[in-house]
């Protein structure tokens, strides 16, 4: 199956990047039929990002069978600073395969 994880401002509920309030991601979620994770960050706090996603991760590993393959997939089109960042940060730390459905996608489709 398909979890829908996300991180958004713990204060404004707004997705960095994005300028989306999480409640528009809970209704894409909904409509789509998957369960939303949602991870807020919290300003001013020593728990680095990644520990913030991986409290999000061990929460959706916590209901899934064992044994159970898992993948993280990103929405990213272009930003080859943060793939690069994602890999390093992500695919070493957290040990699961990472996708890029989306990955270098024309605009126009």
């Amino acid at each position: 199956g398909v979890v829908l994880l996300t991180t958004f401002d713990a204060t404004t509920r707004i997705i960095a990047h994005q300028e989306v309030h999480i409640s528009e991601i809970a209704k894409q979620a909904s409509a789509l039929d998957v369960p939303l994770v949602g991870v807020p960050m919290h300003r001013g706090t020593s728990e680095s990002y990644v520990d913030r996603i991986r409290r999000g991760i061990n929460l959706i590993t916590s209901t899934v069978a064992e044994g159970t393959d898992l993948a993280l997939a990103f929405g990213d089109l272009h930003l080859g600073h943060i793939k690069k960042w994602r890999d390093a940060a992500l695919g070493s730390d957290l040990k699961y395969e990472l996708e890029y459905p989306c990955w270098k996608t024309p605009y126009e489709d």
